[in-house]
This record gives structure tokens, C-alpha cells and sequence, in this order.
């Protein structure tokens, strides 16, 4: 039921879930969830700072993960540079 769920949160914030990557991703997400579910559970304070920290530490760490295996949908893998130009362009006198 949780991969279901975290797939559907995936796919409505509009992230690929099918397929090897989209199967990392919802793995990922869980992760994130089972990570902050732990601080809350354990977290008294009003203002919950304990659990949102762990959030922060959980989203970091997945992060990471993502850019390593290249999985980050909001960042594409660097394109390679722009050519060089032949010559410079001529000079526009208004």
C-alpha cells in the first residue's frame, strides 16, 4: 500500500513513476516518509522543529541520491557546450 500511495504522490506532482526509474523514485519518496514518520512520532515539541529537520536531512539525502543516478527530474544531465563562433558578428550602428 505505501509504494501504491507514493507512487500516486509521484505521479500527481507530475514526476514519472513507471518503469526502473520511476520504481527508484517511489522507493526514494518512501524513505523520505518512513524517515520523517520516525521523527514525528518521536517529536513533542509545538513547533515540531525536530521532525521538519529530519525532513530537511531526508530530502537532502535524496537529493543526493537522485543526482548520482541521474533521476532528478527538475535538473536534466548537463548539455554539452555551445559550439564556438567562426567569426565575431558585425557591429549594428543605430
Amino acid at each position: 500500500m505505501l509504494a501504491g500511495s507514493m507512487q500516486w504522490m509521484l505521479e500527481a506532482a507530475r514526476i514519472e513513476a513507471g518503469g526502473l526509474q520511476g520504481l527508484l523514485r517511489v522507493k526514494g519518496l518512501s524513505a523520505v516518509w518512513i524517515a520523517t514518520l520516525r521523527a514525528w512520532e518521536q517529536d513533542d515539541s509545538q513547533d515540531l522543529g525536530p521532525t521538519m529537520a529530519a525532513l530537511d536531512r531526508a530530502l537532502d539525502k535524496a537529493e543526493r541520491v537522485a543526482r548520482m543516478l541521474r533521476l532528478d527530474a527538475a535538473e536534466p544531465p548537463p548539455a554539452s557546450p555551445p559550439p564556438a563562433p567562426s567569426a565575431p558578428a558585425p557591429e549594428i550602428v543605430t
